[in-house]
């Protein structure tokens, strides 16, 4: 396969041979022009006429001479930039196995171990076969270009640049390791199924007051740019500040690992109607598959909560969604000790979108993806999120960004008529806090 370099010089050869074509044709036009200039040895056109003819064709030629050989000459030098680009990026950061590995983590949010081991695993997703048009790219750097993308936010054409690739090669890698991602680690977004799971996520959950709790709930908003006419309708889109945007509605543990996503909700939409649209309302309320487990003894016995989830004011009471109670001047004081709780519990979400979008930037800027694939892409994101939890890579407090704009806490309609299970099970919680 050649390098750029290579098709560069021949690009500029191509374009000398053109400018050499052009000189011919416009020599044998202007030869076939004087010829018929004279007819029977009588001249039929003023020789200034002849004169400014020829000098306008000329000029003429030696424009798109020029034109080709200036289009040659930057393709030249772009492809040698490109190449410098890519010995400088891919080759010096990926295939350079020096001690220190502070670029590479910067680069890609994981360092080699994680980078070798996740790429093993979604490998055949991403090899080509050789044949005689092309060799294909490397599958490391396939993976690479994804991760640009994903942990930087840049542009196609920028990853392009830095990896010396055409920006349809970005694209493909992108939805390639998209793909092989939700393929292979289709189990990395989940709830808890062994007792041994289910016990590590709910112990945190428990030192709080919140026996039997299986994770918290909450949205966030990812912004996105003008949906095309025929892809949706773009007021849909369009949130409270006039932001055009998708939501992103997840179930995390305290460990900030995301246990269930459910991406891709117009951003017009409340936190409550999300979560009614959403698969995880159809697998626990309608379904019951999920959140079916024994129930938890309270209070001496005296009260039992079944399996649920904890959520802020935007949502309605459910019985398997543990809300706060509505402010009001008469709560008590019970009740205001049990919302202070239970935001605290409840933030552990937020700090999870937190971490997200600032490992993963392309979450915290305006995302350019047709809206078919964006929740695809989105979760394949999450789910890096969870392998580098899993694999203890650290992150960096001042990565964190601010999301308090993206974070639109609504009040839930109808919470005055509570679920009456619901409300049992609130009321089991609020004595044993109380008492704790």
């Amino acid at each position: 396969m050649r390098n750029p370099r290579q098709i560069a010089i021949v690009s500029a050869v191509h374009a000398a041979m053109l400018a050499i074509i052009l000189a011919m044709r416009w020599m044998n036009n202007a030869i076939s022009f004087l010829r018929g200039c004279v007819v029977g040895g009588v001249q039929c056109v003023h020789p200034t006429t002849i004169l400014l003819q020829t000098a306008a064709a000329i000029e003429q030629q030696a424009r798109v001479a020029r034109n080709a050989a200036a289009m040659a000459s930057f393709r030249l030098l772009r492809a040698v930039h490109v190449s410098r680009q890519d010995s400088g990026h891919f080759e010096n950061v990926v295939l350079n196995h020096g001690p220190r590995d502070a670029r590479f983590r910067k680069h890609f949010r994981m360092n080699r171990a994680v980078f070798g081991k996740i790429l093993a695993r979604i490998l055949p997703h991403l090899q080509r076969q050789v044949t005689n048009w092309r060799e294909p790219i490397d599958p490391a750097k396939l993976f690479a270009l994804a991760l640009t993308r994903f942990g930087h936010g840049h542009t196609y054409f920028k990853i392009a640049e830095q990896f010396g690739v055409g920006q349809s090669t970005c694209i493909s890698a992108v939805h390639v390791v998209t793909k092989a991602l939700r393929r292979e680690y289709s189990d990395a977004i989940s709830f808890p199924t062994s007792p041994e799971q289910l016990s590590a996520v709910m112990q945190p959950f428990a030192q709080q007051g919140f026996i039997n709790c299986t994770g918290s709930v909450d949205c966030t908003h990812v912004r996105i740019q003008r949906p095309k006419r025929e892809e949706a309708d773009a007021t849909a889109y369009s949130d409270k500040k006039s932001v055009y945007s998708v939501i992103v509605q997840a179930v995390c543990d305290s460990n900030l690992r995301f246990l269930d996503i459910d991406a891709g909700a117009p951003g017009s939409l409340p936190d409550a109607s999300v979560m009614e649209s959403s698969s995880l309302y159809e697998r626990a309320h309608v379904q019951r598959s999920i959140l079916s487990g024994p129930p938890a003894l309270l209070n001496g016995g005296q009260d039992s909560v079944r399996q649920y989830l904890i959520a802020d004011g935007g949502y309605r009471l459910l019985p398997w969604l543990v809300t706060p109670f509505p402010r009001s001047p008469q709560l008590s004081i019970e009740q205001e000790r049990f919302n202070r709780r239970l935001a605290s519990s409840v933030r552990c979400t937020e700090n999870a979108f937190k971490r997200l979008k600032g490992m993963w930037q392309i979450l915290h800027k305006p995302f350019k993806a047709n809206l078919k694939v964006l929740h695809k892409q989105i979760r394949a994101i999450c789910i890096l999120h969870n392998i580098l939890i899993d694999e203890h890579i650290p992150f960096r407090e001042k990565d964190e960004v601010d999301i308090t704009e993206e974070m639109y806490e609504t009040v839930a309609a109808g919470t005055e008529q509570d679920d009456e299970v619901g409300s049992s099970v609130r009321a089991a919680l609020v004595r044993h806090i109380n008492s704790m």
